[in-house]
Formats: C-alpha cells, structure tokens, sequence
C-alpha cells in the first residue's frame, strides 16, 4: 500500500533518519539523535502526516534502572514495508533543504494557497 508520507521538521528528519540507519532504537537513543527530550511527541507529530503505528513502532522493554528497579523502556523501529517510502521522504526533505523551502504535505499547500487569495 502506498501511503504519502511528509517530513515537516528537522526533527522529524532527524527521527526518520536514526530509525532508518539504527532498527531499533530507545528513547535515550533518539533524545540524542534527534535533539528533542520529548520523543513521543515527535513520533506524535509525525502521524499527522502518514506516519501511523503501521509505520513506527514502539514496544516496551524492561531495563533496570541504577536503584535496581525494573523499568519500561520504548524502542522504535519502522516496519520494513515502509523503508523504501521512508527514504524517499527522507530524500524529499534534503532535496527541499538545498532548495531553501520546507516539505509541506499537498493538502496543507493547498490551504495556505486559499488564505492568501482570500487576503488579496
């Protein structure tokens, strides 16, 4: 199944970018790829332009913690139907990037194209 899959934010490339390169990775992990504390609300973030839990995963692992206390940790991963689209959003992004704009998904280009004739 195709889907139309955006990247809208560098974090979000960034996110993409370490789950294509690294399988499964921890929040710690991505914390530090991507730059963001916040990582469930860049995974959130991202399902707003296609990226639904068919595409990324999380699932809980149990670590222990430094007071030898049993934790759950999130690790992501994209499903492997969806690599090759991903990379083709990742490479979508850079392409927008060297041209100076932002990736903005169809339907939204179309709403800012009605506000500013509705402007004029």
């Amino acid at each position: 199944m195709m889907r139309n899959l955006f990247i809208t934010t560098n974090r979000q490339y960034r996110f993409i970018l370490a789950l294509l390169e690294h399988g499964l990775v921890s929040t710690k992990e991505l914390q530090s790829k991507v730059g963001a504390l916040n990582i469930p609300d860049v995974r959130w973030q991202l399902k707003k332009y296609g990226w639904d839990n068919e595409c990324i995963s999380c699932i809980m692992k149990p670590v222990i913690d430094r007071d030898n206390k049993e934790c759950p940790v999130g690790y992501y991963s994209l499903s492997d139907d969806i690599i090759t689209e991903a990379i083709e959003a990742i490479e979508v992004w850079e392409d927008k990037q060297k041209e100076g704009s932002t990736a903005i998904p169809p339907s939204e280009q179309d709403e800012s194209e009605n506000d500013s004739q509705s402007d004029s």
